[in-house]
């Protein structure tokens, strides 16, 4: 993990650079992974900007605790992770990335997943699946409900979901379905 994650702080292929956050998770060792890629880095104060291991970098860690849990009863690990590893800002507020710088850090994911292997890749949002789907050269279709789709490259399941932030605050009462949604997708991507 240590040359990727070097690799990817050192890069210097676009403009986004100077709003790099901690970008690489812990790796656990195991072999049971699976990895959660969120879109972008939050834009930390600057004495959390170190503190790559902790909460704060990935927030979304708590709200998918359900899930997590009865996946690390069974003996998986959950590895988080960006999209973007830089934050592309404008005036303070997060902006959609240009092709290139999108392009470019996708490159770094696709290190990350050829590295680390996990079992799954849960897309979270769809600022995340639809281009990394779409980078991939898979076609997204539309779910029902919370049956989500598993699609697969290189025999890896990518699983595009709902973003967990946005039903916690329009859907809250739909929360308890959506992660039994997602233990019921990743049991069927294992299993596969």
């Amino acid at each position: 993990m240590g040359m990727m994650m070097k690799k990817i702080i050192s890069c210097r292929e676009c403009g986004i650079r100077k709003n790099q956050q901690p970008i690489v998770d812990k790796v656990p060792f195991n072999d049971n992974l699976i990895m959660c890629v969120d879109f972008a880095a939050h834009k930390l104060p600057e004495k959390e900007m170190t503190d790559s291991g902790s909460g704060k970098c990935f927030p979304i860690k708590e709200l998918l605790r359900p899930a997590m849990e009865e996946m690390e009863k069974n003996g998986y690990d959950f590895y988080y992770t960006y999209l973007l590893k830089c934050v592309p800002l404008l005036n303070g507020m997060i902006r959609k990335p240009f092709s290139y710088e999108l392009r470019n850090c996708f490159r770094h994911l696709c290190e990350e997943i050829d590295e680390l292997q996990p079992k799954a890749v849960l897309l979270l949002g769809h600022n995340t699946y639809l281009p990394v789907l779409s980078l991939l050269g898979l076609r997204f279709k539309k779910w029902n409900g919370v049956y989500f789709d598993i699609y697969w490259h290189k025999e890896i399941g990518y699983i595009p979901v709902s973003h967990p932030a946005m039903l916690e605050k329009s859907r809250p009462h739909q929360y308890e379905i959506y992660i039994e949604g997602i233990n019921n997708v990743l049991q069927r991507c294992i299993k596969h």
